[in-house]
């Protein structure tokens, strides 16, 4: 096996997102670059054991002749093998609003995470993105497969988790948007547009916000291979979400990692947040 696990993060640049200039961390080299020695079989790349949905899984698409794989490559190629169904634990579901798919791993398909994402998991550890205090690496993982022009409503991801989030992005750029929320004495005074959790799957995923539409929201240019790591006040304070119906986004001035004025086409992406399911027992203290 690599030395460094699966993924090799590099040391997180921080970036100040308000007042706490831990609340927000980027890096756009996640995946480090390096590749999978991969067997053939009958003409075609089959991956490592651990890197399967099933065995065996062939990749028919990939045509290397050193017989290797990104891990990037490797990622997709998982993600596209996960099952679709109705329930979206462990399989996809597509969405009835916005017809993203979305699927959840977690306590709700058995408590253990398959590979590739329990070895993620337990990378964002050693590297420090969730500290070794919280006693085990991150029990829960939300997939989301986004189709050109699909976004998401913003939202913040709720009282049911510790108060940080690490999403890994494959496939297409995109421009994520982080919006203050409201605070309660301000409910109903600037006009706050009023966003309800049951049109996304807030169910599982997100809760009910105000958010503050008078200030401009803040941008993160989210690159494939690219780790976005969000805590405290911006997971507590902030709404974030990705512009819906959009086939491009251009950059602002806002935008906390790129030049104003880019444009991004947007193509297939998928991200994968990692988080820590709280205990019904800290969810009700809490």
């Amino acid at each position: 096996g690599h030395p460094d696990g699966f993924l090799g993060f590099r040391q997180l640049s921080l970036t100040c997102l308000c007042e706490n200039p831990r609340s927000i961390s980027y890096s756009s080299t996640a995946l480090e670059k390096r590749t999978l020695e991969v067997p053939k079989t009958n003409g075609n790349q089959s991956l490592p054991d651990e890197l399967n949905i099933s065995n065996p899984s062939f990749v028919n698409t990939l045509t290397n002749d050193n017989n290797q794989i990104s891990p990037e490559a490797a990622l997709l190629n998982w993600l596209q093998n996960v099952p679709s169904g109705d329930s979206g634990l462990g399989e996809w579901k597509t969405m009835s609003y916005g017809k993203r798919r979305v699927c959840m791993f977690g306590e709700e398909t058995g408590g253990s995470l398959p590979p590739p994402l329990a070895e993620i998991a337990r990378e964002l550890v050693k590297r420090g993105v969730f500290p070794s205090s919280l006693g085990k690496p991150p029990n829960h993982v939300l997939l989301n497969e986004y189709q050109t022009g699909q976004g998401i409503l913003p939202h913040t991801d709720g009282p049911r988790y510790e108060h940080r989030t690490a999403t890994l992005s494959l496939g297409s750029d995109v421009v994520i948007e982080f919006t203050k929320r409201l605070a309660s004495n301000e409910i109903g005074s600037t006009k706050p547009t009023m966003i309800n959790n049951k049109s996304y799957g807030g169910e599982h995923e997100a809760e009910k916000d105000d958010v503050d539409n008078v200030v401009s929201p803040i941008q993160i240019l989210l690159e494939s291979g690219s780790l976005l790591v969000f805590d405290d006040d911006a997971y507590l304070n902030y709404c974030h979400g990705i512009e819906m119906d959009v086939y491009r986004d251009i950059t602002k001035d806002n935008c906390l990692n790129a030049t104003p004025g880019k444009v991004i086409p947007r193509g297939l992406r998928y991200s994968m947040t990692f988080r820590h399911k709280k205990t019904e027992t800290k969810q009700r203290v809490q």
